[in-house]
């Protein structure tokens, strides 16, 4: 594909009161990528809808800019292991020409029994939920700001009803390169225990439990 993970502009959705994530964000993110900042989240009641306009922001921004892509992390994300980052760029050497959005990982997905694996780095999905490593195209730059929380609430649960009608193309790295650190999420105003989500899943190259990687 021609793109070089270090030369992509990259962004962590970050919320300023969120001082607890900060330690673990510095560290994950150094790990993955050269160079990346910090947005500083919109804070809106639901929390969804921060979430929504903040993603937003940076597309605009991307827009503006010209770029052809741009990397968005949320700040509870979790890198499965030292290999993530050269994983995540053998999927982005092996995605087609035409693509709309590369997940580093996901904890929700329409049958994740059943894999529709494209490659030796790559899942074509369907249905799913995620947004805290995702690599988006330029392709699907105006579908993302077309978002309306007020119809469908969820930026993510937007996303995988338009890549299950295949109006977005979208891909998933093999083995999945990002889960998310257990903890409380203001986008959905709850403490969240991904291990638990992440169970069904055999879409990694070790056993998530209690916390910990089982290889």
């Amino acid at each position: 594909m021609g793109i070089d993970l270090n030369k992509v502009e990259s962004y962590v959705v970050h919320l300023k009161n969120r001082k607890d994530r900060e330690e673990n964000m510095i560290k994950e993110l150094n790990s993955f990528v050269d160079n990346w900042e910090v947005f500083d989240a919109i804070k809106m009641n639901p929390g969804y809808k921060g979430t929504s306009e903040s993603f937003k922001s940076i597309i605009r921004d991307a827009k503006d800019k010209g770029l052809d892509q741009v990397l968005v992390f949320e700040d509870d994300v979790r890198f499965t292991s030292k290999k993530s980052k050269i994983k995540f760029q053998n999927a982005i050497d092996s995605l087609p020409e035409k693509w709309d959005v590369l997940l580093g990982g996901v904890y929700t997905m329409s049958k994740p029994r059943k894999i529709n694996k494209i490659n030796k780095h790559l899942v074509k999905v369907g249905d799913f939920s995620s947004l805290h490593c995702i690599l988006i195209n330029k392709s699907a730059y105006d579908k993302i700001l077309e978002h309306d929380p007020n119809t469908v609430k969820h930026l993510d649960r937007y996303l995988g009803k338009l890549s299950r009608e295949d109006k977005l193309k979208t891909y998933l790295t093999y083995p999945m390169v990002a889960i998310q650190y257990n903890t409380y999420s203001d986008n959905v105003n709850k403490s969240v225990n991904y291990n638990k989500l992440l169970d069904k899943f055999e879409l990694f190259d070790f056993k998530v439990k209690h916390g910990r990687r089982r290889y």
